[in-house]
């Protein structure tokens, strides 16, 4: 009687044992199930950063590019200037050689060429700044890249 009483025993905790099993085991799948969940999201959302990251780059490309066209519109047109420039006082060094009136062409020539070296600094400054604009914006790309890849 008493073996059969410890039988018994050992049967109810054997079939308690096997309801914890089984509860865990259930805890276990809903976890495995909450995980892949997760793992699912944070997969959309990196999708989604990675998605408004080459948007912000494709702009940023594009800005890039255009500033070097502009700057290279500027160089062009700083490079006229000086020939224009040259010429210019060129051709008023000639009247000046035959001219009687040689200061009031001298006044001239020296305003002429403030004027046009004037514009020309307006032009380099110009470069300068669209240069500055374009470095700060490949930082910013650079940044926005390292960000994204921590």
């Amino acid at each position: 009687k008493f073996q059969l009483e410890n039988l018994k025993i050992q049967e109810n905790k054997l079939k308690i044992q096997q309801l914890e099993l089984t509860e865990n085991s259930k805890k276990f799948q809903t976890a495995q199930e909450e995980r892949k969940i997760q793992l699912e999201q944070q997969q959309t959302n990196l999708k989604i950063q990675l998605e408004n990251f080459k948007e912000k780059e494709k702009f940023q490309l594009e800005k890039s590019e255009n500033q070097m066209k502009e700057i290279r519109k500027r160089e062009v047109q700083i490079s006229d200037r000086e020939i224009s420039l040259k010429t210019r006082e060129d051709e008023l060094r000639k009247l000046l050689s035959t001219s009687a009136s040689t200061s009031q062409l001298e006044i001239q020539l020296q305003q002429e060429i403030q004027v046009e070296k004037s514009r020309i600094v307006q032009l380099e400054d110009q470069v300068s700044k669209l240069r500055q604009s374009q470095k700060d914006l490949q930082d910013s790309s650079r940044i926005q890249l390292e960000n994204f890849n921590l």
